[in-house]
């Protein structure tokens, strides 16, 4: 019963997912007890990374700066900072929230799938990668410019300065992230080599 469940689950991801539903091929057979079960078997291509070195090392490296700009995001909030109750600079700052996001899972699934990745694992390490850090970075420059025009007009106290450095340390981490973005990339594996 549990293994319908699960490929149930699985066809209906597919299906949902329309975007991939050309790598799979949905198999009938008979299961244990007579009844039919319906498989996905997937035919698309496989993919490697291009530099395995490469992928090492982004994987050791990019979950700490993920996590570093993540806390300069954080910590630019701050309840006793006046910075982040104007309108023009709290919007930027929410609109980071997607580049995160798009990098923290990228991580994870970097972590979690195993090599050869299926099309699917592809776009959502190498293309969410690249995707994301050009969002950080972008989105760091502007959250810093309209920090900086609240800096100027806006009569900043304190720690509206502390605020703003944590902005301009999020851009270095976002400068790291985008330079090492390339370092997940992937190719794809001969059909061959593949099947080993």
């Amino acid at each position: 019963m549990f293994d319908i469940y699960l490929t149930s689950i699985l066809v209906v991801r597919i299906l949902v997912s329309r975007k991939y539903v050309k790598d799979y091929r949905i198999e009938d057979r008979m299961g244990p007890k007579g009844r039919p079960i319906s498989d996905s078997v997937y035919i698309g291509s496989y993919f490697a990374y291009a530099n395995q070195e490469a992928a090492l090392q982004a994987a050791r490296r990019l979950p700490r700066l993920i996590a570093d700009a993540t806390l300069c995001t954080i910590c630019a909030m701050l309840p006793a900072c006046r910075y982040y109750r104007q309108l023009y600079t709290t919007i930027p700052m929410l609109l980071l929230l997607p580049a995160l996001y798009l990098l923290w899972a990228s991580v994870f699934r970097m972590k979690t799938a195993k090599a050869p990745f299926i099309r699917e694992d592809k776009d959502k390490i190498a293309v969410r990668m690249q995707t994301g850090a050009a969002y950080l970075l972008v989105m760091s420059v502007i959250t810093a410019l309209c920090g900086a025009a609240y800096l100027i007009w806006g009569g900043a106290e304190g720690w509206d300065y502390a605020c703003f450095g944590m902005e301009l340390l999020r851009i270095v981490f976002a400068a790291v992230i985008f330079r090492l973005r390339k370092l997940p990339a992937m190719i794809e594996l001969p059909k061959e080599e593949a099947s080993n």
